[in-house]
C-alpha cells in the first residue's frame, strides 16, 4: 500500500469529507453533535465533532444511508429510520434500495428493534418529543414498481418498543421538509417539501397551522431549536432553481429573517443545536453545482466558518 493510499483511507476514517444527505443531531451522552448516514456506498461509521474536527465513534461502522430519519432522546441515545442504501453496480453507478427497519445506536452499538412500522422511505424526518417521551416521523416518499414516486403523509410515534401509526390527517403527503420540536411550546413542527409554505405543529393528538409564510415555500430546508435563545432556527432549502443563504428565527408566533449572510445557499445539508458549546452547528449539503464539506457555527445571529475538517 503506498503512503498516499494509507494517507487516504485515513482521512476517510477521520473526516466525514464532502457529503449531502446525512443527519446532524446533539447527543447529551456524548455532549457532543453526531454526523449519521449520507450519500456513499459501503459502510460507514458516526462521526462525533469535537472542537473544529470530526472523529469516527469505534464499533459504529454501518452500511451507511442516505437520507434516514435520525433523532437522539434526551439520554443521548440514537433512533434511526429508513434511507437509502447506496449498491455499487460494476459500472460504477450507484443503485439506491430505500429501506424499512429501524436501528438503534445506545451502549456503544447498533441494534435493529423493527422491521415493520413505516414503510420503506427516504426524505422523511423525525425528532424526539422531550414532553411525551416519544419520537415522532412524519412523511417521506419511496418508488412504485413503475418507478413513480409515492409521497406520504402518515405520523408515526416510536413509544419505547415498537411504532404506532398516530395520524393520518394533517400536513399533505409530502418529502423534502424539515421537523424539530420545540420544547417551550411543547409541540413538533413541520416546514417546506412540496407546494407548502405553512408551519405546521403536531401537539400529540392533532395537526394544525400555526403560521403561513414567509418564509416561502422551500425544499430541503433544515430546523434546529437554539435552547440558548429560545428559538427555532431555519437555514437553507431550494426555492425554484434558487438556494436562498438566509437564515430565520421562529419565536412561537411568527418567523423573522436573522441573517442574510454565512453559508452558501445550499439544500440536504445538516443542522444541530450544540447544547455544550450553546450554538447551531451546520455541516455540508449540496446546490445544483457542488457538494459541500464546510463547517459553520452560529452564535447569537452571527454564522463563522470553522472549517473544511
Amino acid at each position: 500500500m503506498t503512503l498516499a493510499l494509507l494517507l487516504g483511507l485515513l482521512q476517510a476514517a477521520s473526516s466525514p469529507g464532502e457529503l449531502a444527505g446525512h443527519v446532524l443531531v446533539y447527543s447529551a451522552r456524548e455532549r457532543a453533535v453526531l454526523l449519521i448516514g449520507g450519500d456513499a456506498v459501503g459502510t460507514r461509521p458516526i462521526y462525533e465533532l469535537a472542537g473544529k474536527s470530526w472523529t469516527a465513534l469505534p464499533g459504529s461502522e454501518l452500511p451507511v444511508r442516505t437520507l434516514p430519519a435520525v433523532a437522539a432522546d434526551e439520554e443521548g441515545d440514537l433512533l434511526m429510520h429508513g434511507g437509502s442504501l447506496g449498491i455499487a453496480r460494476p459500472d460504477g453507478t450507484t443503485d439506491f434500495q430505500v429501506t424499512a427497519d429501524t436501528w438503534r445506536w445506545k451502549g456503544g452499538a447498533w441494534t435493529r428493534v423493527a422491521t415493520s412500522g413505516p414503510a420503506a422511505r427516504d426524505h422523511h424526518a423525525m425528532v424526539f418529543d422531550a414532553h411525551r417521551k416519544v419520537f415522532v416521523l412524519f412523511g417521506g416518499s419511496d418508488a412504485d414498481p413503475s418507478g413513480r414516486t409515492v409521497l406520504y403523509g402518515d405520523t408515526w410515534e416510536w413509544r419505547g418498543e415498537a411504532w404506532v401509526r398516530v395520524a393520518e390527517n394533517g400536513p399533505s403527503p409530502r418529502a423534502h421538509h424539515a421537523m424539530v420540536f420545540d420544547p417551550l411550546r411543547n409541540a413538533t413542527l413541520v416546514l417546506g417539501g412540496n407546494d407548502d409554505d405553512r408551519t405546521w405543529a403536531w401537539d400529540g393528538t392533532k395537526w394544525e397551522v400555526v403560521a403561513k409564510g414567509p418564509p416561502a415555500q422551500r425544499s430541503s430546508p433544515r430546523l434546529a431549536f437554539d435552547a440558548k435563545a429560545a428559538r427555532v432556527i431555519l437555514f437553507g432549502g431550494s426555492v425554484g432553481e434558487a438556494s436562498p443563504q438566509d437564515t430565520w428565527a421562529w419565536d412561537g408566533e411568527s418567523w423573522s429573517v436573522l441573517a442574510t449572510s454565512g453559508p452558501p445557499g445550499r439544500s440536504v445539508h445538516a443542522l444541530a443545536f450544540d447544547e455544550a458549546r450553546g450554538a447551531a452547528i451546520l455541516f455540508g449539503g449540496a446546490d445544483r453545482a457542488s457538494v459541500f464539506g464546510d463547517l459553520w457555527q452560529l452564535s447569537g445571529g452571527a454564522w463563522t466558518r470553522l472549517g473544511p475538517n
